[in-house]
C-alpha cells in the first residue's frame, strides 16, 4: 500500500522475539495467533499500560490508536494519540500464553482476558483467533493513517448492506473494504472481525473498484 503522508508518531505495533514454550517431544511446536483481548474497567491510562506490558515482555501487539485534539495546561489546544478503543488490544501469542503471564504477572493483566463469543446454549466459546492476513490487511490501513480514517462502532454497522471494493489509486491503494453509506454518505468502510471498524476519509469514487 502507498504512503503519502508521513507522520513522526509513537508505532503502535511492536514485533520482538517472544518467549516459546518448551518443546514437548511427539507434540507439534504450537503456533503463533492473533489474540483479540478485551481490558475490563478501561480508560486511555489502562490500556496503554497493557500495551507497556507486553513490549516489555517481547510479546507483538495491536493497539488502535487516533488523533485527538485537547488543551494543554495553558489552554492551547495539542494534538495527541490516544487510544482508540479502550478496550481493546490484539496480542500475538501462544494458546495458553494469556493465562501463563496472568498467573506469574497478576497485577499486571488483572484486567485482561480473551476475548470469547457467547453460543446459542450460554456457554462461550475458545477464545477468538484472527486470521493473519486479515490482521495484516487491517493494520496495513490504520498504521501511520490516522489522519485520513476515522474509528466507528462496529455496533453502528449491524444491518447495514454494502458492495465489496477495492482502492486502486491514492494513499490506500491495495486495501479492499466494503462502500456503505453512512449518515447519507457514502465511505469505504475496513472492518476487523467485528471487533473495530474504520471509515476512510475522502476517497475519489475513481480510485474505488468493485469487486
Amino acid at each position: 500500500m502507498e504512503r503519502n503522508n508521513v507522520h513522526t508518531i509513537t508505532p503502535v505495533v511492536v514485533s520482538s522475539e517472544a518467549t516459546t514454550p518448551s518443546y514437548v517431544p511427539g507434540k507439534r511446536a504450537p503456533a503463533l495467533q492473533w489474540y483479540p483481548l478485551r481490558v475490563y474497567y478501561p480508560g486511555p491510562k489502562k490500556i496503554l499500560r497493557v500495551k507497556q506490558f507486553f513490549d516489555s515482555q517481547g510479546i507483538e501487539n495491536f493497539l488502535p490508536m487516533q488523533w485527538t485534539v485537547t488543551s494543554n495546561e495553558k489552554g492551547r489546544p495539542h494534538r495527541q494519540l490516544v487510544p482508540a478503543v479502550l478496550n481493546l488490544i490484539v496480542i500475538k501469542a501462544y494458546d495458553s500464553q494469556l493465562n501463563d503471564l496472568k498467573a506469574e504477572h497478576a497485577d499486571e493483566l488483572y484486567n485482561v482476558q480473551y476475548r470469547r463469543d457467547q453460543l446459542r446454549d450460554g456457554t462461550w466459546s475458545a477464545p477468538i483467533v484472527v486470521p493473519e492476513r486479515d490482521m495484516m490487511r487491517f493494520m496495513d490501513v490504520v498504521t501511520d493513517n490516522e489522519d485520513s480514517l476515522t474509528y466507528i462502532d462496529p455496533e453502528l454497522l449491524k444491518g447495514k448492506k454494502g458492495r465489496n471494493v477495492l482502492i486502486v489509486a491514492g494513499q490506500f491503494k491495495g486495501a479492499e473494504g466494503t462502500l456503505m453509506r453512512i449518515d447519507n454518505n457514502r465511505h469505504v468502510v475496513v472492518q476487523l472481525q467485528g471487533l473495530c471498524s474504520v471509515k476512510l476519509n475522502h476517497i475519489p469514487i475513481v480510485n474505488i473498484r468493485f469487486i
